[in-house]
C-alpha cells in the first residue's frame, strides 16, 4: 500500500512511545527472491527499525513456493528485523501444510 514512511512519520510526531503501538507491515511475493526484494523495500520505507509483524499477503501461486517465501519472512525475525509473522489470504490447508511438511519452522498461535 506503500504508507510505511507516513505511518513511521505519524508514530514518531504523535509523541505516543513506539512500544504502544503495534506495527505490521504487509508484504508479497510469488518467490522468495521476489519476496525478498519486497521485504526490504517495505523495510527500507518503513525506516523506524523492527517491525512486531510481517504479514504475507497471499500464497504464492505456486504451492512448492510457500515453505520457502515463509522461510523467506523468518529470516526476518532471525536477524531481529521483525517479531511475529502472520499469513492472509491463504487457506487453513496451506497453514496446515507449513506446519506439518516443517513443524521446526513454523508454529501456529
Amino acid at each position: 500500500y506503500g504508507t510505511e514512511a507516513a505511518v513511521a512519520r505519524a508514530i514518531r510526531s504523535s509523541g505516543v512511545p513506539r512500544s504502544e503501538v503495534f506495527v505490521t507491515l504487509k508484504v508479497a511475493g510469488e518467490s522468495a527472491a521476489e519476496m525478498r526484494r519486497t521485504l526490504e523495500e517495505s523495510l527500507r520505507k518503513w525506516g523506524a527499525g523492527p517491525v512486531d509483524c510481517l504479514l504475507m499477503h497471499r500464497a504464492p501461486k505456486a504451492p512448492e513456493a510457500l515453505a520457502e517465501v515463509w522461510e523467506t519472512l523468518a529470516e526476518a525475525i532471525k536477524d531481529g528485523r521483525a517479531t511475529y509473522l502472520g499469513a492472509s489470504n491463504v487457506t487453513a490447508a496451506q497453514l496446515e501444510s507449513l506446519c506439518k511438511d516443517h513443524p521446526e519452522r513454523f508454529r501456529p498461535s
